[in-house]
């Protein structure tokens, strides 16, 4: 049995956040959107910043990047490298993931052969014939230039369409945390208390950092 925590929950107990409250954060998104007149919102993020797409999609990237991708209704995609299917279909809470070369790893590798999405397969099939004129980035800052010039060269199909920052959009969502997000942060909250304790208790005088 796993040792109890010290306020009678057990490791079994890990509170986790349910498919319907992920999908209740794309609909809140999408009346944000609506709002602000945004046409396509993509949530960016990375191995280091991976907090943007996985608040829409439980997934995060390894080694390459990832990206949700919505419009102001219906279902969202998730965006992943040429090289993640295997984890993304095991983890990610949205169904509908597409392969990008956009998405692939810094050293960029070439998969001949391979065929892939481009930004502008995945908008056309989001708006459905309609013209989008509003693109919003959440994880603005973290974009590197190569993926930017393809996500621009793919957005010459949309004329007028137009770049803008997102990260407020998802902040604000994300600043509102539910009675599920809340249980998560002090369940992680015990595991740290609990790792700080043990820590304590053996450190000496002498230690390296590895060794604590």
């Amino acid at each position: 049995m796993p040792e109890k925590w010290k306020n009678g929950a057990s490791d079994k107990a890990r509170p986790v956040i349910s498919d319907e409250e992920f999908a209740g954060r794309v609909q809140k998104a999408q009346a944000l959107m609506r709002e602000q007149g945004v046409d396509i919102l993509l949530a960016y993020g990375n191995e280091a910043e991976p907090q943007f797409q996985r608040y829409f999609s439980d997934y995060w990237p390894s080694f390459e990047s990832a990206g949700v991708m919505m419009a102001a209704d219906g279902e969202p995609v998730l965006l992943i490298g040429p090289e993640s299917m295997t984890f993304a279909a095991d983890r990610s809470r949205i169904r509908d993931i597409r392969r990008l070369a956009a998405f692939r790893e810094s050293s960029n590798p070439e998969y001949p052969g391979h065929v892939m999405d481009t930004f502008a397969d995945v908008i056309g099939d989001l708006t459905r014939g309609k013209a989008p004129k509003r693109l919003a980035i959440a994880g603005y800052n973290l974009v590197p230039h190569y993926l930017y010039e393809e996500l621009k060269a793919s957005l010459e199909t949309f004329p007028g369409i137009g770049i803008v920052r997102g990260d407020e959009l998802v902040m604000k969502l994300r600043m509102v945390k539910s009675p599920a997000e809340i249980e998560c942060l002090r369940h992680a909250g015990r595991i740290t208390a609990r790792a700080m304790d043990h820590v304590i208790e053996n450190i000496r005088p002498g230690m390296t950092e590895l060794e604590v």
